[in-house]
């Protein structure tokens, strides 16, 4: 189980860090992509945003001795929010004050929606991996989609009544477990790639709509199933089922 969580946090992670485009390019040197970490470190939900980093940790040292994003380094900027929507906003300031191209958070659910607005209103492409209310990705009271924000989990709504009429009406369950996986590491690999092969200055509006535009197309197949983006930008995915009897696993089918 811990072991999922890390990769899950790791998809995620990685996810949210390379969709972010920086408003202030100064910080940006030719051979380096600035990529941002927004997420608790301290505080009473501290444990989730240090699996988080610790997957993204993971991941760009992975990356970038892989050769990196077309031959640029990877260099990770990361801010502690304390599962605050007010330090939220302050770390967004910060990390485009540094100059990232990129960011990854923030990782629950009320910090995230503090900071979407205002990334939306920079034009800057984000992703979450954990969290799950609607109003991440959309604004019910403007009627707003929030183009520029991704989630790599599904939305509460989904989850809750989802899985318990599985569990109910298909295995005739009354208790149960789940085991999850939120993503591809490469969905957000693949779209700054398509931000730097366009040529665009980092920085720049067009970079920050080539890397929205490249993950709003993603459809790609994948062990854990299907993922593609709806108009919210909320997964589309199928999933696996394992049940597990006796200690006994068995593969139910992709749901």
């Amino acid at each position: 189980m811990k072991t999922m969580c890390k990769v899950m946090s790791l998809v995620l992670t990685v996810a949210m860090v390379m969709a972010l485009a920086v408003s202030g390019g100064a910080a940006y040197a030719d051979n380096t992509i600035k990529i941002g970490w927004l997420g608790p470190l301290t505080g009473g939900v501290a444990q989730y945003g240090e699996a988080v980093k610790s997957g993204v940790d993971l991941y760009v040292e992975q990356l970038n001795a892989a050769g990196g994003i077309n031959g640029k380094k990877v260099e990770l900027v990361a801010y502690d929010e304390e599962g605050d929507s007010a330090k939220a906003i302050a770390g967004y300031s910060s990390l485009m004050d540094a100059g990232v191209v990129a960011i990854v958070g923030s990782v629950t659910t009320a910090p995230t929606i503090a900071v979407v607005s205002e990334a939306f209103a920079d034009n800057i492409p984000m992703i979450t991996a954990s969290a799950t209310a609607i109003g991440v990705t959309y604004n019910a009271d403007a009627d707003q989609v929030y183009t520029n924000m991704f989630r790599s989990c599904f939305i509460d709504s989904f989850q809750g009544v989802t899985m318990s009429r599985f569990a109910k009406e298909e295995l005739g369950a009354k208790t149960a477990a789940v085991l999850y996986d939120n993503g591809d590491t490469w969905i957000l690999c693949d779209a700054i790639a398509a931000a730097e092969e366009s040529g665009a200055k980092p920085g720049s509006d067009a970079y920050s709509e080539a890397v929205i535009a490249a993950m709003s197309a993603t459809d790609k197949e994948f062990v854990t199933g299907h993922v593609s983006f709806d108009d919210h930008n909320d997964p589309q995915k199928t999933a696996a089922i394992i049940q597990i009897t006796d200690g006994a696993e068995s593969f139910w089918g992709n749901f």
